[in-house]
Formats: structure tokens, C-alpha cells, sequence
């Protein structure tokens, strides 16, 4: 029951409650630790040795949701929450099919139930002692935990520790899987396309001179972010997205009734010839200005839409241009003759086969 899933007022409630960590000056104060997860990320590569930036990327991505919003350390944790969070994942592929149902139903002890919950169990460990934490008073930073710890509803009463489990554990994994697969899927892009590369290269020199880049130069790395847009555009962190109809809707002449799921993905509108000229190629300069206003409002929706709208995506966009700054910096990546990448798509959209580039200096 956390925002990506709850509905109705719970949801309008736990937003409202939720909203301030995600205000502009939070998300400022956020930027110095993540250019500091990233200057430790880069400073323990080898030249020459091939990485998974998946997850490379999941454990950077995992580290800073872990600091800023939460204010615990979860770095050391990165494997053993990335193979939990990957069960999860691989779960949701499972639940339409009629013989899971069935096995769900009659909670039958099967392989993929029992990893299942082993692996939930492994993440509750995980929520629950940084809760455990706050109550204690072990923690004091007015982080996420925090805020829910001391929300009261109308009748003076707080969340369940139960409820800040759901709240805490929906941006937990949110907030670090989704980034974490759209700079994998860039370091990718990026290393197919020396031209792009260097050109984002030229701009961070020009941009930083030497220096750790900061939140105020965000404005004058342009070029960062059209390659980040452009990649989430090719690669959508999220691929699909559902929603009901709450009652009959007629759309273009179509009857939608009642009760009905919606299916809208981004891989398929994001690559639609009608929106963008040569849809499958890698061209972040697409993205000027008068392109994005003469695009129609829904031909690019990586965080959603609507009141549903991604809470996040302020925090994404500024994390995920300031880390490509950072690592860029200091490294280039070649791709590995002969490795297979292909996509797997889960809740999220991730390499399947991990992502192996061998990172250069420059």
C-alpha cells in the first residue's frame, strides 16, 4: 500500500505527507551526497577491467536513495538487496498466470513462492531495523522516516509501522532501481556512439573545468541531459504502465467499459515514427526546445502522468545528470566484443544479462 500502488484517499493522504522531501530545496540539499556516492563509485574502477554498470549502477543508486532519504548507510547491502529486489521483480511476471493464481490461492509451497518470500522477508529486515533506528533515536536528520514517524491523521493518531514498511520500501526501490537501470542503459548508448560521447565529454570539460560538479551548474549541461532524455526515451526505466477504468469512456470511438485495464507503454509510444524522425536511432540533440514544445504532451512520459505522476522526478532528473557528470569526468566506456545485451522487461526494464564496458581513462 505505498504510493505506486495505494488508491483513492490513502494515496491523496500518504502524497500530501510524502511531497515535502521532494520540494525544490530538499532536492538541493540532496546533490552534495550524490556527487560524493559518485566520486566514491569512480575512484574504485580499474582501467581495463570490465563491469557490470548495471550493477555498478544499482549499488551507486542504492547508496544515495539510502543516505538522502532514509539518512542509513545500505552500500554494504547492495548485492544482497539487489538479488532480493530481482526475485521481487521476477514475481510480478508470474501473478496473471492461472496456475500461479491457483498456487497463491491455496498456498501451495511452490520454488518461486518460497524464494518470494525469503526474499520480501530480506527486505523487511532491511526497512524495519532503519525504522527501528529512527525510534530509537539513533537517527535525527529530518529524512523520510522521519516525516512519516511523526504524521498524525485527523484524529491525532500515526502510521502503523506497517504502513511507513509500505511507504518506505515502495521509494526505497523506486527510488534507486528506475535510475539505476536508465544510466545503465545510457553508459550503453554511449558507448555505441563515440560522437554523442564526445560531445557530452566536451560539454562537462567546458562546463566543470576540473571541478566536482554541483546542482547550480545543472543549467549548463544541456547536452547531459538530452542524453539522458534520449536514452530513457529508447530504454524507458519504466516500460508499461496500467490503469482501470473507473467507468465507461469512450475514446476515438472506441468503448472502454468500466472495470477495464488500460495498458499504455513507453517503449512503444517513445518509439513511434509519428513523434520522432529515425525513432531507433540515438540522437539527443533532438531534444531543443522547440522540439520538446511542438511534441504532444504524452509521446514522452518516462515518470507517468497525470496525479500519479512520478513524486520522484525532480530528484531523478537532477541524481541521474549529476552522477553522468561526475563518472564521465574521470572515464569512458568501451563495450565487450561478443557480450549479449538484451532487455528484460520486469516491472522496470533491465539488461537482462547484466551490462559488461570496460571502463578507459580519460
Amino acid at each position: 500500500d505505498g504510493l505506486l500502488t495505494s488508491e483513492g484517499d490513502l494515496h491523496a493522504r500518504q502524497r500530501r505527507l510524502i511531497q515535502p522531501m521532494f520540494h525544490r530545496q530538499m532536492i538541493r540539499s540532496y546533490g552534495e551526497m550524490m556527487v560524493s556516492e559518485a566520486e566514491r563509485a569512480r575512484a574504485r574502477w580499474l582501467a581495463g577491467y570490465p563491469l557490470d554498470m548495471a550493477e555498478e549502477m544499482s549499488r551507486l543508486t542504492l547508496a544515495i536513495v539510502g543516505r538522502t532519504l532514509f539518512d542509513a548507510d545500505v552500500e554494504g547491502e547492495a548485492q544482497d538487496i539487489g538479488t532480493a529486489l530481482t526475485t521481487v521483480l521476477e514475481m510480478f511476471n508470474l501473478i496473471g498466470r492461472p496456475l500461479a493464481l491457483i498456487a497463491r490461492q491455496l498456498k501451495l509451497p511452490t520454488a518461486s513462492l518460497r524464494r518470494f518470500q525469503a526474499a520480501k522477508g530480506q527486505l523487511d529486515t532491511v526497512i524495519y531495523d532503519i525504522i527501528k533506528a529512527h525510534r530509537s533515536g539513533q537517527n535525527t536528520r529530518p529524512d523520510l522516516i522521519a516525516t512519516l514517524l511523526a504524521a498524525q491523521d485527523e484524529t491525532g493518531s500515526g502510521m502503523s509501522d506497517t504502513q511507513i514498511r509500505d511507504e518506505a520500501l515502495t521509494l526505497f526501490l523506486a527510488g534507486h532501481e528506475t535510475t539505476a537501470n536508465a544510466l545503465a542503459w545510457t553508459w550503453h548508448l554511449l558507448s555505441q556512439s563515440p560522437r554523442v560521447e564526445a560531445q557530452m565529454h566536451q560539454e562537462i570539460d567546458r562546463v566543470l573545468a576540473g571541478r566536482t560538479p554541483t546542482v547550480d551548474d545543472l543549467p549548463q549541461l544541456t547536452y547531459t541531459r538530452q542524453v539522458l532524455t534520449e536514452s530513457m526515451r529508447l530504454f524507458p526505466p519504466a516500460w508499461v504502465i496500467g490503469r482501470r477504468a473507473l467507468q465507461d469512456y469512450e475514446l476515438d470511438g472506441y468503448l472502454i467499459p468500466k472495470g477495464s485495464v488500460v495498458v499504455l507503454s513507453q517503449w512503444i509510444v517513445h518509439r513511434d515514427g509519428r513523434w520522432f524522425d529515425d525513432p531507433l536511432q540515438f540522437r539527443p540533440e533532438r531534444w531543443s526546445e522547440g522540439f520538446k514544445q511542438r511534441l504532444p504532451k504524452f509521446a514522452y512520459f518516462p515518470f507517468g502522468g497525470g496525479p500519479r505522476n512520478c513524486i520522484g522526478e525532480a530528484f531523478a532528473w537532477m541524481e541521474g545528470v549529476l552522477l553522468l557528470a561526475t563518472l564521465a569526468q574521470h572515464w569512458r566506456f568501451q563495450a565487450v566484443p561478443g557480450f549479449a545485451i538484451e532487455p528484460l522487461p520486469l516491472v522496470t526494464l533491465r539488461p537482462k544479462h547484466g551490462l559488461m564496458l570496460t571502463p578507459q581513462r580519460r
